[in-house]
């Protein structure tokens, strides 16, 4: 989920598209965000179940502590003096760090489970309806006849925020800026040398991979969060409920993953 979205469309002006997977009889679940388990996890717990009648097999990656760390790093950052200048900074480098780590998780799997269709399933900031404001409609398409979006470019996602990310490494010079970059234990040498290959795995394997949206409802924000960034925000105070979608949006997406 995304506070930082721009709306300029609304939800149902998202093109509906059946998703152009290899077809597989085995398929890995990643849901990488802490604060998005539990609108995520019934659905893909429920898709799994389903997979496993087909005789389709199937498995489950999860960070469990993604939460717990933006917290902590939030709290430290907090008590450091900033300048208003850096925010943006701040913003790229918490965005640069969870496209690493996801990145890493992503080209493991691929190589680890060669025949295996990857789907990696976030949670959007709200509950979107067909009328709601819906700033990244170009992004994404719609499984036919349900809530549920898929990422046009799934190497896009990774590469924008990395290269973003580099920049404010290689430009950051406020005091905050600096101290986020050790909290975070970014390298950008590291990051230079390792990020292409990566992001090269993951376009040569379009076929296999599917990022996937579902809208769900967000709870309160609790009253004494203190967060600089809107990643703070989302990924470590935020939280998402349980997703809403309708049994008929889930035999849709089940149905078009699963092809005969």
């Amino acid at each position: 989920m995304d506070p930082g979205r721009q709306c300029m469309s609304i939800f149902g002006e998202v093109q509906q598209r059946m998703p152009r997977l290899q077809k597989s009889k085995n398929f890995v679940f990643f849901a990488p965000h802490t604060s998005e388990h539990p609108a995520v996890l019934p659905l893909i717990s429920e898709l799994s179940g389903r997979m496993g009648k087909a005789s389709i097999s199937s498995e489950s990656v999860v960070i469990e502590d993604m939460r717990e760390s933006v917290v902590s790093v939030s709290s430290k950052l907090s008590r450091i003096r900033w300048a208003g200048r850096e925010r943006e900074a701040l913003e790229k480098l918490f965005k640069l760090k969870d496209a690493l780590v996801r990145l890493e998780a992503v080209t493991r799997m691929l190589t680890t489970c060669p025949q295996a269709v990857l789907l990696e399933v976030h949670a959007l900031d709200r509950d979107y309806d067909d009328m709601d404001p819906f700033g990244c409609a170009g992004h994404f398409y719609r499984f036919p006849n349900t809530r549920v979006l898929y990422l046009r470019n799934h190497t896009e996602e990774y590469e924008v925020p990395i290269v973003l990310g580099t920049e404010a490494l290689a430009g950051g010079q406020g005091k905050a800026t600096r101290a986020l970059k050790d909290m975070l234990g970014l390298d950008i040498a590291r990051v230079r040398k390792e990020a292409p290959g990566k992001l090269e795995m993951l376009g040569q394997n379009a076929g296999r991979i599917l990022l996937m949206e579902i809208p769900a409802p967000v709870a309160a924000l609790p009253e004494d969060f203190n967060a600089i960034t809107r990643f703070e925000t989302a990924y470590g105070y935020g939280l998402s409920l349980r997703h809403t979608l309708a049994q008929n949006e889930i035999d849709s997406v089940f149905s078009a993953l699963v092809r005969p």
